[in-house]
């Protein structure tokens, strides 16, 4: 086969195109947002639509995790309303579009607001831990929130509600918290403390969620201005001083544990923006230059 009749990955592949699921939904697939495997409609015409395409690997229980996850109808269950369409030679998922965490803008705001955002990430991956699934790969590109035009485009989306995308790297486990022991890492987006290959696996979703805020922090405080040193500590906290524990992990909190934690530290800081310590807005906005 010469290389200008092979399908380019950025291009969804024929089958997929001309699937009569896809057809009778009349989805235009014509924008690449991972290659080879997720495409969207355009987004200049609602609703926007996402599909993934699942890899069928004996290492990927993406399919099976959202079919568990889907019979669970708690309002804490953190997975995007979506559709498992049974397509051949591999099933799709058909998604709404949401932004990512990341695309809010979140300067605007308060530190009880980034904290309240950041808690339902964290109160997400412990439900998942109820259900003995570890995620193990939390990070921003799989954190969406929903806005409220989101709820009023597409069905079942609440808004400001977080959600959690990407299961092809997770596990449902044979134990829960506090009784696994350490697996090998798959390759994540976040990468491990040096020298560790094998991890708790519940104890490395913790370790993500710290290297999540981290990260949230470091995007919305401008240069010269930092967050309460609770904040940093709790960043600590969560991230943990890792030892390479081969059984339990111990370096780290819980999922429940940070929830609850990190719960209270909202309530001081709101307190705290109610009383004029802290300011109602992560980012105030720059003085206007006047000419004299």
């Amino acid at each position: 086969m010469s290389a200008s009749s092979q399908e380019s990955p950025f291009e969804p592949p024929g089958w997929l195109k001309t699937h009569p699921e896809m057809q009778r939904r009349g989805l235009d697939l014509c924008e690449c947002l991972k290659p080879t495997f997720v495409y969207q409609t355009s987004p200049l015409v609602n609703p926007v639509r996402v599909v993934k395409i699942l890899d069928m690997d004996e290492d990927d229980h993406e399919s099976m995790i959202y079919e568990l996850l889907q019979r669970d109808k708690s309002p804490r269950n953190p997975i995007l309303p979506c559709e498992l369409i049974g397509t051949k030679p591999k099933p799709v998922l058909l998604m709404p579009c949401v932004p990512h965490i990341r695309e809010l803008q979140l300067a605007k705001g308060p530190l009880s607001d980034l904290l309240g955002l950041f808690i339902q990430v964290v109160d997400g991956v412990r439900f998942l831990h109820d259900q003995r699934i570890a995620h193990m790969d939390i990070c921003h590109g799989n954190t969406l929130v929903a806005r409220e035009e989101d709820s009023q485009i597409h069905k079942g989306i609440v808004a400001g509600k977080v959600y959690l995308i990407d299961f092809h790297t997770s596990r449902q486990l044979s134990s829960g918290p506090g009784v696994q022991r350490a697996i090998r890492l798959p390759c994540t987006q976040v990468p491990p403390p040096p020298g560790v290959e094998r991890l708790d696996p519940y104890s490395w979703d913790v370790y993500c969620l710290g290297r999540l805020l981290e990260e949230l922090v470091k995007n919305t405080y401008r240069a010269g201005t930092r967050p309460p040193r609770a904040v940093h500590r709790a960043i600590d906290w969560l991230v943990g001083e890792e030892r390479g524990c081969a059984g339990v992990c111990r370096c780290r909190p819980t999922a429940h544990q940070a929830y609850w934690v990190l719960t209270i530290l909202r309530w001081a800081v709101r307190a705290a923006e109610l009383c004029g310590i802290l300011p109602s807005r992560i980012r105030q906005p720059l003085p206007v230059q006047r000419n004299p």
